[in-house]
């Protein structure tokens, strides 16, 4: 079996139960014993070693957490969520290139929560998925580094709706943009609820799509570059840590107000 990463780093499943339940409130040996499941007999060695480096203290038969304790639970609690999301999505992340993520932001990495991915046909391969466009209500922010075939089909349907577009795009996009339709791009710029960024940067991913409702990702792989898988997560957390990725690109692009 798998262990787990906490485990491989010596942190007990034992202690960290044991530090997460008395986080809460102070908690009798009765109460601690049945709501981890197991015999005083194997609770003792735990709670001795803890109260001899001094995250927890016992009076009469009732332990809570030290004034340590509690600061070193609190700084625990986002490294172990880190740590399940780690654990349930490391199959799908660790061929995956994330140095694009800024350190911030990859410390806070499983605000992400439940992630899904899926491998469209052929026939949906450059598209960005109509599910995750259907998502759209208010705004759609891209980051892009190729051009869908669709692409100035799908940012007028947007815009019909009423939602805004906020648009990213790499040196090489902005020159396809510019040469092969540069009509519809011109057209674009100037439409009020568009605005686009040329990012003077390696991007370091495919692209990134951001609804109100769903964040969505192709990344590059670490071996062999490109994947046509797309990953998505839809949960208010994965929103807003979607629209702070992309504050940190558009901060440090260029408006395009004219090709």
């Amino acid at each position: 079996m798998k262990a787990k990463l906490f485990e491989l780093l010596g942190i007990s499943e034992e202690k960290k139960n044991l530090l997460l339940l008395l986080h809460n409130s102070p908690k009798k040996s009765k109460t601690i014993l049945e709501s981890m499941g197991i015999s005083r007999q194997a609770l003792v060695p735990h709670t001795l070693l803890l109260e001899e480096n001094g995250l927890i203290t016992r009076k009469d038969d009732t332990y809570e957490l030290t004034g340590v304790g509690k600061i070193t639970v609190c700084e625990m609690i986002p490294f172990l969520e880190t740590l399940d999301f780690l654990d349930d999505n490391s199959s799908l992340l660790r061929d995956y290139d994330l140095d694009f993520i800024p350190p911030d932001l990859l410390e806070c990495i499983h605000e992400l929560g439940p992630l899904k991915i899926k491998e469209p046909p052929l026939s949906e391969l450059h598209e960005p998925g109509r599910e995750f466009i259907d998502t759209v209500s208010t705004s759609f922010s891209f980051i892009t580094t190729f051009m869908y075939p669709a692409f100035t089909d799908l940012t007028s349907v947007i815009m019909e709706r009423g939602s805004r577009i906020s648009l990213i795009i790499s040196q090489k996009m902005f020159d396809k943009l510019r040469n092969d339709c540069y009509d519809d791009f011109k057209s674009l710029l100037e439409k009020e609820l568009a605005s686009a960024y040329l990012y003077p940067d390696d991007i370091g991913l495919i692209s990134f799509g951001l609804t109100d409702t769903c964040l969505l990702l192709r990344l590059l792989k670490v071996k062999d570059g490109f994947d046509n898988k797309i990953i998505t997560a839809c949960s208010r957390n994965a929103v807003e840590w979607g629209r702070e990725l992309f504050e940190c690109y558009r901060i440090r692009s260029i408006p395009i107000t004219d090709i």
